[in-house]
């Protein structure tokens, strides 16, 4: 009777631990689905949409003491004959490179008897991606014009610290003055000057983001059309050109495999020592 009540009692941990295993492994197993099949909510459709994102402002503002502050904005006409497939391949690249698509706009142009689709993006990708987010849409289209503007606005940045520190400053001598004054005609006067101090300092503020932001990004107004197969097969670039524009493409690639292969370990791995240390339990009680 014993024997056999110990018998029940190992059948029954056995029991546990293969659910405890199975339990633990589809948890890991849906927890790495959805992170492959996650996808932050995209900016296109078939109207002009703008996008905000909240931490941009803390990320462009960081290790920003005493560096060059660069605006780059390029402007990129490309045509391709797959509209779909490359303005997918265009936001998944962005995404993949820490950017955003700040606008958008979709329509149709005629020529001659067909419609055409065409849009116009504004990108922003981090301005050391800038070079090889260049590469990889050389890749997938036919760039027809490239031109790129660089303003210094790192003179300007620090002249309009000065001014804010400034303003700061006088705006806790102003609230200093009204907590020693009990004249209301003196307090009224004081009241519209911090007003006006902290308009300005508002508007500095603002002025210092704004460059912190567009000095951190590199702006991309890129111009995509839907072009026919035989008029991409007019391209004028070299085989150079597209050796080196494969070349950087599949760099990227051979990264992001890597960083995908990290991940899933990451999440297998966990599973994997659960079912180890079953395996080593059940041997044990097996043993007994």
């Amino acid at each position: 009777m014993k024997s056999r009540k110990l018998n029940i009692s190992k059948g029954l941990i056995v029991i546990i631990v293969i659910i405890a295993v199975f339990v633990i492994s589809i948890f890991a197993i849906a927890g790495l689905s959805i992170f492959n099949n996650y996808t932050p909510s995209n900016n296109f459709a078939t109207s002009s949409q703008n996008v905000v994102r909240d931490d941009f402002y803390e990320e462009a503002s960081a290790d920003d003491s005493q560096s060059e502050k660069i605006v780059i904005t390029s402007d990129i006409n490309m045509q391709t004959d797959k509209f779909d497939s490359v303005s997918e391949s265009i936001r998944n690249q962005v995404k993949l490179k820490n950017g955003y698509i700040q606008h958008f706009w979709y329509g149709n142009h005629s020529k001659d008897i067909e419609f055409r689709r065409v849009s116009a993006m504004t990108i922003m990708v981090p301005s050391d991606e800038y070079e090889s987010m260049l590469s990889y849409l050389e890749f997938l289209g036919k760039i027809t014009s490239t031109s790129t503007t660089t303003t210094l606005l790192t003179s300007e940045y620090y002249d309009i610290e000065k001014k804010l520190q400034t303003k700061k400053l006088e705006e806790q001598k102003i609230l200093e003055l009204m907590s020693k004054t009990t004249r209301i005609e003196d307090l009224i006067n004081l009241e519209e000057m911090l007003s006006e101090a902290r308009s300005f300092i508002a508007s500095y503020e603002s002025q210092i983001s704004d460059i912190d932001i567009f000095s951190y990004y590199t702006t991309i107004n890129l111009y995509l059309n839907e072009v026919t197969t035989s008029e991409m097969l007019g391209s004028t670039s070299t085989l150079f050109e597209r050796s080196k524009n494969s070349f950087v493409v599949s760099i990227e690639i051979t990264k992001q495999i890597f960083e995908n292969l990290l991940i899933f370990i990451a999440f297998i791995s966990l599973p994997v020592l659960i079912i180890c240390i079953a395996v080593f339990i059940l041997r044990f009680i097996l043993k007994k």
